[in-house]
């Protein structure tokens, strides 16, 4: 099968490998569409992810849509033929935080795409059969693998564990940041406001149903968000983007005794001002990936009619790997979300 690898920074090539070995308890997919998320991007243009090192070459992608085309021993053979939505982790099962639920802090977790285990920008994959869900039918492969990063901010809502009616500040109107405000408004929250930098993200956005985006190029979210509040803040502020700035942002904007989640990485060291949290009793939570999130995110998709096609602005075949990253990371004034798609025969 073909696989496009990367070899180290901004250097894709295309090998011949083989296809993997079908194992007890896993399924064998035939990959249709593959998200490029900001993890990507880190590894494609700086070789590393916080402290995760490329170390040796990689396939990359883990917002992965595919058919199963068969089943290993174990599983249910009902499975053949469903094009599902693949989590992509991979976890011991016997840690303290596997047995507890927590499988995405799990130290030991095998995570495709991200260094050393090959992810989904490959003609094929193998994945345990209980990290497949299917996908209705009228849901579209490049539009399928946004359940990903959905579930990303059902997990991140899931840990603010705000009350109906709170107001959210999103920071940051990427792909993630957007799916987070669609996830807290489902969960019941007052007002919300994203902030966003790029024109087209605030289009499509608003598109999407968040009214009050905040373009931060021609306003300031901290002066607009308090004015609005009457200098309390919101309840709770969801970061998203990693960079530093935002973070100082997020904790002027939270109110006394709110929350702060984090699911941006990309800031690394941070000044806090520790005096500030502990005078204002702020909570500041870290949310990483998701625990058992995908099955939900199909059902809340199904049940609320969620249409997020409008957040896949690029498609680009399999072939054109290289320049899909090259353009993802140029253009992100233009390119909300690209998407790898594969020939299928």
């Amino acid at each position: 099968m073909k696989a496009a690898v990367l070899m180290e920074p901004k250097k894709i090539i295309f090998k011949e490998v083989p296809v993997p070995e079908l194992e007890k308890g896993k399924v064998l997919i035939k990959v249709e569409a593959v998200g490029i998320c900001g993890s990507d991007m880190h590894l494609y243009l700086d070789g590393h992810i916080g402290a995760t090192v490329l170390d040796k070459p990689l396939v990359l992608g883990h917002e992965i849509v595919g058919t199963v085309i068969e089943v290993g021993e174990g599983v249910n053979r009902e499975l053949l033929g469903q094009r599902v939505i693949v989590d992509p982790g991979e976890n011991c099962g016997q840690c303290e935080h596997c047995r507890t639920g927590a499988y995405n802090l799990c130290s030991f977790s095998k995570f495709k795409g991200i260094p050393p285990v090959d992810g989904g920008m490959a003609e094929y994959i193998t994945a345990l059969a209980t990290h497949v869900i299917p996908l209705p039918e009228n849901l579209d492969s490049p539009t399928a693998t946004l359940l990903e990063p959905f579930s990303v901010g059902l997990q991140a809502v899931d840990v603010a564990d705000f009350r109906a009616g709170a107001k959210i500040a999103v920071l940051g109107g990427g792909p993630v940041g957007v799916l987070t405000a669609i996830a807290a408004k489902i969960r019941g929250c007052g007002d919300l406001w994203l902030t966003e930098l790029y024109e087209r993200r605030i289009e499509i956005a608003r598109k999407l149903g968040i009214e009050k985006v905040i373009n931060v190029a021609q306003e300031d979210p901290l002066k607009t968000i308090m004015e609005v509040t009457k200098k309390s803040g919101v309840d709770v502020v969801f970061e998203t983007t990693g960079n530093p700035k935002a973070v100082e942002q997020a904790l002027q904007i939270v109110k006394r005794g709110g929350t702060v989640v984090f699911l941006g990485i990309g800031a690394g060291k941070v000044p806090i001002n520790i005096d500030q949290v502990t005078r204002t009793g702020l909570k500041l939570l870290g949310s990483f990936r998701y625990q058992y999130h995908f099955a939900g995110a199909v059902a809340l998709v199904k049940k609320h009619n969620l249409d997020f096609s409008p957040l896949v602005t690029n498609i680009y075949d399999f072939v054109d790997i290289p320049k899909a990253l090259e353009e993802v990371s140029t253009y992100k004034d233009r390119i909300m979300k690209g998407v790898i798609v594969f020939p299928q025969k």
